[in-house]
């Protein structure tokens, strides 16, 4: 499967090596608490994390 060696990749950047200094390719989320802050602070309301599952997340909220 060519979706397999794209994800050991992936796992080895970003879960192996977590806390290592990142590169273009890596993953890079910041935490969802910050995320929430940020689209409050843009207006958002009812900004919340809907879904969390393992190192993803869906955050989201509605704009008036």
């Amino acid at each position: 499967m060519k979706w397999r060696n794209h994800f050991d990749r992936w796992k080895i950047r970003n879960i192996d090596h977590f806390g290592e200094i990142k590169s273009t390719g890596d993953d890079m989320h910041d935490f969802f608490m910050d995320q929430v802050a940020w689209l409050k602070e843009i207006g958002f309301t009812n900004v919340d994390l809907y879904v969390k599952y393992h190192l993803w997340s869906v955050v989201g909220g509605q704009k008036p």
